[in-house]
């Protein structure tokens, strides 16, 4: 076992490959250093804990993905619930709608069917005027006189009666009105926020700190540090969310 490359060698490359490095033990001798000094313990514990980060990882990974499961859900959901609330407001503003003009359209015919008939019987009675009127040579002079006085009579009731002749027009901007619908012509994307955060990264922000000493020369800009497994420090800075990475050999 060469110590210094930290791999296993046979007697052939011991003499040619590892013949000039510092330690080459054997391996049963390796193995027992390995067990007595607790270097074998502890790369197991290591392991371990990467193990539980790992079993975590998975944990938050399957437990994202139940979220995204539900939260598409819930979208497809709330959208299509619009959807058909949307549906039911443009029928229902419709049917208003053909319930209004059906309503118009009555009143309006009635009224000018009212107006024709009212014309169509004064026309008829012009018509038997005109005609008892042109029949002089049928008529006695008394009866023709008579006539003559009756339908000069009428006739100047009837004209002062007075008629209105209706008319009618029928505008709706409901087509324009529903259309502002369709100027909504995209939704906007979904919005997805996506990071990759390494699994043994460091996290400051629960973290306990203990005031060593202060740092007046920083002016007041430093408030707090802690000490890294790598011998660097952090020093955190009153602005949020910043850390300022020291050199503690600089």
């Amino acid at each position: 076992m060469c110590v210094d490359h930290e791999e296993l060698c046979c007697a052939e490359c011991v003499c040619t490959k590892h013949r000039k490095c510092n330690q080459v033990d054997e391996i049963e001798k390796t193995a027992e250093n390995l067990i007595q000094s607790g270097t074998l313990e502890k790369l197991g514990q290591e392991i371990l804990q990467h193990n539980d980060v790992f079993i975590q990882a998975k944990i938050e990974g399957e437990t994202t993905m139940k979220y995204i499961d539900e939260t598409s859900d819930r979208i497809l959901e709330e959208s299509s619930n619009v959807r058909n609330k949307l549906v039911r407001h443009i029928n229902a503003l419709i049917e208003a709608h053909h319930n209004d003009l059906a309503q118009k359209v009555k009143e309006q015919k009635g009224r000018l069917a009212t107006f024709v008939d009212t014309v169509s019987d004064r026309q008829l009675l012009m018509a038997q005027y005109s005609q008892t009127l042109s029949d002089t040579k049928k008529t006695s002079p008394p009866v023709l006189v008579q006539n003559y006085l009756e339908i000069k009579r009428q006739f100047k009731q009837i004209t002062e009666l007075g008629c209105y002749k209706p008319s009618v027009k029928l505008h709706s901007d409901a087509s324009g009105q529903l259309s502002t619908i369709l100027d909504k012509c995209q939704i906007d994307d979904v919005k997805v926020e996506a990071k990759s955060t390494p699994i043994w990264d460091i996290d400051l922000t629960s973290a306990n700190m203990k005031m060593v000493c202060e740092l007046p020369e920083s002016g007041g800009i430093v408030t707090g540090g802690c000490f890294l497994e790598n011998g660097d420090i952090v020093q955190v800075s009153e602005f949020p969310k910043s850390h300022l990475p020291v050199d503690p050999f600089g």
